[in-house]
């Protein structure tokens, strides 16, 4: 079965070294998660490519490149929040 990757809409700051940045992501429940994701993996406009693990109920649980903070592995977004890759 192939992976099924999605852009995933966040903010977008700094990070401690210059090849990564910091991605701030609102999950279905309002709750902000940050993650540090390498700077080449954020587009133009502030998008992340994202794969999609699980889908049910109108959220979609998706698995972020790089290191989740403040999170487990994964995050519920809206199906809404979620844009073809």
């Amino acid at each position: 079965m192939a992976a099924d990757f999605f852009k995933l809409h966040g903010q977008v700051s700094q990070g401690m070294f210059p090849n990564e940045v910091a991605f701030v992501v609102t999950d279905h429940e309002g709750h902000q998660l940050v993650a540090i994701v390498p700077k080449d993996s954020v587009d133009a406009e502030g998008r992340i490519r994202v794969r999609l693990v699980e889908r049910a109920n109108g959220l979609s649980l998706v698995k972020v490149p790089g290191e989740l903070i403040n999170a487990n592995s994964g995050v519920f977004v809206a199906d809404s929040e979620l844009q073809p890759a």
